[in-house]
């Protein structure tokens, strides 16, 4: 008897449980029949971009909010790097005045009378002079240590 009355106290306790399981489905298709039903209304007055939540509102709000203030940091960014392009630019072309000046007064080779775009190109003249002397040293070192080389074989041969 004893045996008998545990398996009807299982049977009346499961039961129960899908007594509770049944009512909480029943509660949650209610709940989402509800909120089917608010999203129409919301709809057909004209609030589907909201939806209902505050928070979400919140932060669709924000999110756009962010958009614009990072337009504007590009921006902002956008002129300081021209504005350093310019600088530098500027500042290049007072730099080759300045060489050209001081090439005139070290070598007294230009004129009062010539103009700068003279002065840049007599520059250009020496700067290419001093690229081939550098040409040229280099090819001499090179033709040395080849000199070199060959020196050092014809007397390993001769031993």
């Amino acid at each position: 008897m004893g045996s008998e009355n545990v398996f009807q106290e299982n049977q009346e306790y499961l039961i129960k449980a899908r007594e509770l399981v049944v009512a909480i489905d029943d509660v949650q298709d209610n709940l989402e029949q509800a909120r089917t039903a608010q999203e129409k209304e919301e709809t057909a007055a004209g609030m589907a971009g909201v939806t209902g939540s505050y928070r979400t509102y919140m932060k669709q709000k924000e999110q756009k909010k962010g958009g614009v203030i990072s337009y504007v940091m590009s921006a902002a960014m956008l002129l300081v790097i021209c504005g350093l392009g310019v600088t530098a630019y500027q500042n290049h072309t007072k730099m080759n005045d300045m060489e050209a000046a001081i090439l005139q007064m070290n070598h007294g080779q230009v004129e009062a009378t010539e103009t700068a775009g003279q002065v840049r190109e007599i520059l250009c003249q020496s700067r290419g002079r001093k690229q081939l002397h550098r040409k040229m040293y280099r090819r001499q070192k090179w033709q040395r240590r080849i000199r070199q080389c060959r020196q050092r074989r014809e007397a390993r041969q001769k031993q």
